[in-house]
């Protein structure tokens, strides 16, 4: 009687934070949303304990550099990989300075190109770190849209997740190491290794989370695949759009009927403009933010009923970078590419209408491309 008794008390409800992957997502607008992401980030680096593994395209925030700087000088191991272009950024050089191991990455890219019969090569600021992430203490996962100050629109999820943090770490290590976007086999192409080992993460909710590691993970692809895809709706909001597979996609679905809108930002034909051009010959739907708007990759996917009036799975693709050519070369000439970048995508999948109250998650971006919208205007 007394073992079962002991038995039964060993039995307790398991913790569902410690079962189940707890994801929070928040979109933010306006000037105060890089306040409080940068703040989440600070808070989540000073909560460090054992260790601290960070990946940053570059860093302006004094703030978090001073966070990061007092978790490296208590003893806590902190790891640092930004991008090479942003080795003067005052946060980068404040890290040097108080000896954070930062490792800068992502430089040049150059080989010789068979099928053309001629060198090709990507200058180091077309080899592109994009991951804003941080991972604590192997259990803390955060990952934003971006970090930078300005007015406009961010995305960030906030996680405890050991699933999602070891492949994070994985990641990390790669990066730190040396193994980025630019390093390439003797056959030019990608070395890194695969490091998302899982396809889907389970939620306390109705969703379920993805997430996929670029270069290793061919990004755009996925989203091309998505749109062709889709029952209902395709909405995209991107600073930038540069790939012709996706132009022709959305070209494609709009014509038959869907329900196809893009909103691109201020930076729009920056980079290549014939890619750009694309968007436009597809004859879809555009619009623009204004000058000075920080802009996140967003794609939603059949976030509303099909003509039947009937919900599919609505998911929503939170991309690390501007919709980039999925190819390296157009045209035979060098572009901005996702096989040359390191970046991610979080996708959430809802088997619900996304605006039941058990979405909250899905909502919430919802809810960020709708302002978005609703502060474009035409080309």
């Amino acid at each position: 009687m007394i073992s079962i008794t002991l038995l039964l008390a060993g039995c307790a409800a398991p913790d569902t934070n410690e079962v189940f992957n707890n994801v929070q997502v928040q979109s933010f607008t306006a000037a105060d949303g890089s306040e409080q992401v940068i703040q989440t980030f600070v808070d989540a680096a000073l909560s460090a304990e054992n260790d601290l593994a960070v990946l940053l395209p570059g860093l302006e925030s004094m703030e978090l550099a001073d966070a990061l700087i007092q978790v490296h000088e208590s003893g806590v191991p902190v790891a640092v990989a930004s991008d090479v272009d942003s080795s003067e950024d005052p946060g980068i050089v404040a890290l040097l300075d108080a000896g954070v191991p930062v490792s800068l990455g992502d430089g040049s890219v150059a080989y010789f190109e068979f099928a053309l019969n001629a060198d090709v090569s990507w200058s180091s600021d077309q080899v592109r770190m994009t991951h804003n992430a941080m991972v604590v203490d192997r259990t803390h996962v955060l990952n934003a849209s971006s970090l930078a100050e300005g007015d406009g629109f961010r995305w960030m999820f906030d996680t405890t997740s050991r699933d999602l943090s070891y492949d994070w770490d994985i990641e990390h290590n790669q990066i730190f190491g040396g193994s980025d976007a630019s390093s390439l086999t003797a056959y030019d192409s990608l070395a890194k290794s695969v490091a998302d080992n899982r396809w889907i993460y389970g939620m306390q909710s109705d969703e379920h989370l993805e997430v996929w590691l670029g270069p290793q993970e061919r990004l755009i692809k996925r989203i091309v695949d998505a749109t062709y895809g889709a029952r209902s709706s395709i909405y995209v909001l991107t600073d930038d759009f540069m790939d012709e597979g996706l132009a022709t996609a959305l070209g494609a679905k709009y014509a038959d009927g869907f329900d196809v809108r893009v909103i691109v930002g201020p930076n729009f034909k920056e980079n290549s403009r014939s890619l750009s051009n694309t968007l436009e010959a597809a004859d879809v739907p555009i619009t623009q933010l204004p000058e000075g708007t920080v802009v996140p990759t967003l794609v939603l996917i059949d976030t509303t009923p099909d003509r039947r009036g009937k919900w599919n799975t609505a998911r929503a693709m939170c991309l690390s970078h501007d919709i980039v050519s999925a190819s390296r070369l157009y045209r035979a000439e060098p572009v901005l590419s996702d096989q040359l970048m390191d970046g991610s995508m979080w996708v959430l999948d809802d088997y619900d209408e996304p605006n039941s109250v058990d979405t909250a998650q899905m909502g919430a971006l919802i809810a960020m491309w709708e302002d978005a919208l609703s502060r474009s205007g035409g080309l």
